[in-house]
């Protein structure tokens, strides 16, 4: 130890005796690049080119130095902070250069931070707690308008309560619904259960909607506890109203009674029956007043009887909207599909894309008719074709088949110069004739019989008129040897007359 001692002591000589001239040593302190060290310091270093080195070394080395002195000095080289570190005695410490801006670190202040016209952020952003000079807080940019502001841009701004059960709760102003004020379950107001909205346009509140359209509206059921519901005649009520117990009202005879506790009757008097008419819009009261009734703008027939004519006047009687129907001229004329029917008929159907569809029955169905009227017509659907009953029988004058050919007829006629009578159907134009003219009289030569000639045929086509009455002469046979035949002739006047026997078929169509 001793040997130590002398050896630091004769290096402490050599080093003192080797110092430049502006070194110097007092009594209070040594100076190293100045002759007269402050005498407030120690050891006071001067130089205006070099600095002071201190010991260098990693992190893990300075955690390592045993039993370190409060103040000691090293810098660390390595690690998140490289820098000065000092140890306070019980723990090292970074010693923070001082910034540009200022660096809090982890301490506890010990005065007010003054934040100025800037505001305390986080993690580098450019928006977040701001607080005036008054005390007024905004939470998001600019200066707060009232003592707590809570502003977001272009977006929802409201805040947000959160346990550590996951449970939200959200106050604010809901941009994407016309900047409602709502109260919601939620991480902002999509995402959960809207309890309060106040609407901005109307005023209304709404609690269970988000439209209200009262001043105060609730989806649900509203409990008063205690205190019961004031209303605006100031009364209070706090049960609600008893509902009364059914009671019926009689009439017997002139006694007018109600049923139930407290129910009363009154007798009334006699009185003489009145008859109350309606006459027109006069309403009258027999032996009593009169009064004329207003005339409506329009009538509503409902469902009821009608007791005097109704008047169309130039209006028609329409179905469903519609805008044409039924209309009656002051003569009485019916038209449909016209609002003129025509004077002169009693039924008047106008149309250019519908016809008129009579009843259709079967022929069975058509027999089954009770005392049809003479004219009434049907369609027989099974002969296809229109049936009119002439007031015996059903004649069907048209037909629906390709030809409207009336089935061919066969007529004969007696050879004995007698004159016939035949009428053109209904529905026939024309008439085919086949006639042949009598065979001649025979003759006897010796034991032979000669027989007579054939009478001529004649084959024609005759326009008629359907109800035309044609007159038919037949000519009688020849007799004895004559050579002469008979004639017959059909006409629609008298021909002259002949001596001949036809038969003849008449296609009619």
């Amino acid at each position: 130890m001793n040997k130590f001692l002398r050896a630091a002591g004769l290096l402490s000589g050599l080093l003192f005796g080797l110092r430049p001239a502006a070194d110097a040593q007092t009594a209070g302190g040594v100076g190293i690049g100045t002759a007269t060290p402050d005498a407030s310091a120690l050891l006071d270093l001067t130089s205006t080119t070099r600095g002071l080195l201190a010991p260098r070394m990693t992190a893990v080395l300075r955690a390592g130095i045993q039993v370190p002195a409060p103040g000691l000095l090293v810098y660390q080289t390595d690690g998140v902070q490289p820098g000065f570190w000092y140890y306070t005695g019980a723990a090292w410490t970074y010693l923070n250069p001082a910034p540009a801006g200022d660096n809090l670190g982890n301490h506890t202040a010990t005065q007010n931070l003054n934040l100025a016209d800037k505001q305390l952020v986080g993690n580098g952003g450019t928006s977040g707690l701001g607080i005036s000079s008054s005390g007024d807080v905004v939470i998001g940019t600019g200066s707060p308008l009232a003592p707590l502001e809570v502003r977001r841009d272009n977006a929802n701004a409201y805040a947000l309560f959160h346990d550590p059960f996951d449970a939200y709760f959200s106050f604010g102003q809901d941009r994407s619904d016309n900047n409602n004020i709502k109260i919601s379950d939620g991480n902002g107001f999509s995402n959960g259960v809207n309890y309060l909205t106040i609407a901005r346009a109307s005023t209304n509140v709404g609690i269970g909607t988000t439209a209200p359209s009262q001043k105060l509206e609730v989806a649900g059921q509203v409990y008063s506890s205690t205190g019961g519901f004031r209303f605006p005649d100031n009364t209070v009520q706090t049960t609600a109203a008893a509902v009364p117990a059914p009671q019926t009202l009689t009439l017997n005879g002139q006694q007018l009674s109600i049923s139930g506790t407290g129910g009363n009757s009154v007798t009334l008097p006699s009185a003489t029956p009145q008859t109350l008419t309606l006459n027109g819009q006069q309403l009258s009261i027999s032996g009593g007043n009169a009064v004329t009734l207003p005339t409506p703008a329009g009538d509503n027939l409902g469902n009821h009887t009608a007791t005097q004519n109704l008047n169309l006047a130039n209006k028609l009687l329409v179905g469903n909207g519609g805008a044409s129907g039924l209309a009656i001229s002051n003569g009485g004329s019916v038209g449909i599909g016209t609002t003129s029917p025509a004077a002169s008929a009693l039924l008047d159907i106008s149309s250019t894309t519908k016809g008129l569809l009579p009843p259709r029955l079967t022929e069975a169905q058509r027999d089954a008719i009770a005392n049809p009227a003479p004219g009434l017509e049907v369609f027989n659907t099974t002969a296809n074709t229109l049936s009119q009953w002439d007031g015996t029988r059903w004649v069907n004058y048209l037909s629906y088949s390709a030809s409207n050919t009336v089935a061919s007829t066969t007529f004969s006629f007696q050879n004995n110069g007698n004159r016939y009578t035949y009428q053109v159907p209904l529905g026939v134009t024309r008439l085919a004739v086949d006639m042949a003219g009598g065979v001649g009289g025979g003759s006897v030569l010796g034991t032979r019989v000669v027989n007579g000639g054939k009478g001529g045929r004649v084959q024609a086509t005759l326009t008629v008129t359907p109800g035309q009455l044609l007159t038919i002469y037949v000519g009688g046979s020849g007799t004895g040897v004559s050579n002469n035949g008979g004639v017959s002739d059909l006409a629609a006047e008298p021909a002259t007359s002949g001596r001949a026997a036809p038969t003849w078929p008449a296609a009619c169509w």
